[in-house]
């Protein structure tokens, strides 16, 4: 498994907890240096993401040396457009080395018509999308996180045929970040109060239990936000050790969807209908 850093925030003011507002273009080379330079050596983008394909190509220009995976999402309600829209993002980022397809609001007719011929791969939401997809794709990105267990089955049977599966919404906006009584999503708080207590149990704190929940399944690429260089640094650190206890994740598989039939809504990023703006508040080991 590799890890991958989203780059919504480099480009929109993205994510439910944000304080800091747009980022700047420095601020956006900052974070892309720190990636490298902690061993994040692929990037997931998209033209929906604002300048984000925009400052990723003027940085691989900058630094060519720094030979960043990219993946792009091309938004289509059908396969029809995707080499116009792939060669506008090529000419923004001066590569690409893998294309998905970003099913956003896409029916069972329009995720029939997607052709594995001119894309890697296909970014879908449920395991009801995948049983419209066509089998010939090499890789599914899909939701996962310590609270979001729905796709667990589907993630495992992807894995066992061989298809490639990259794990998102890991921090879940940055949501798992907020303390209980301030949380915006109406029904979160009290999954994200025993996330903490289970966290505080181990001495660890709720993100680092949550990157390091990928650890869980056969995931192929874990895609993670963040807005600053130390959040950076923070998650590399923990992806870095690996699985969680034992008796620590059997835990959160209690808390998680599966088991308390969590709402929709508390774990749906597309739920809350608007792009929010991304950061988490910096929190002690204890």
């Amino acid at each position: 498994m590799i890890l991958s850093l989203g780059t919504a925030q480099l480009g929109l003011k993205y994510g439910i907890a944000n304080r800091v507002g747009m980022l700047s273009t420095r601020q956006a080379f900052e974070i892309l240096d720190a990636a490298w330079r902690n061993d994040i050596h692929a990037l997931d983008t998209a033209p929906s993401y604002g300048k984000s394909e925009e400052r990723i190509g003027k940085y691989l220009r900058r630094h060519p040396s720094h030979d960043f995976h990219v993946t792009t999402k091309i938004s289509v309600l059908d396969g029809t457009h995707i080499d116009t829209t792939s060669g506008e993002s090529k000419k923004r980022l001066g590569k690409i080395d893998s294309i998905l397809y970003h099913c956003l609001g896409c029916d069972e007719q329009a995720i029939n018509t997607l052709d594995p011929r001119y894309a890697d791969g296909i970014s879908l939401y449920n395991k009801r999308e995948i049983s419209f997809t066509h089998q010939g794709f090499k890789s599914y990105q899909m939701p996962y996180s310590a609270l979001d267990q729905r796709n667990d089955f589907a993630i495992k049977y992807i894995s066992a045929i061989g298809i490639k599966v990259q794990a998102r919404s890991l921090l879940l906006q940055g949501l798992v970040a907020f303390e209980p009584e301030d949380c915006p999503i109406v029904g979160a708080a009290p999954y994200l109060e025993k996330l903490r207590k289970i966290a505080s149990d181990y001495s660890m704190n709720i993100i680092e239990l949550c990157v390091r929940w990928v650890w869980e399944l056969p995931i192929s690429v874990a895609i993670v936000g963040a807005e600053t260089v130390k959040q950076v640094e923070q998650i590399a650190e923990y992806y870095s050790r690996g699985l969680l206890p034992r008796p620590l994740a059997k835990r959160v598989y209690k808390v998680g969807d599966r088991k308390e039939n969590i709402p929709e809504m508390a774990i749906s990023p597309r739920m809350w209908g608007a792009h929010y703006d991304f950061t988490f508040k910096e929190q002690g080991d204890g």
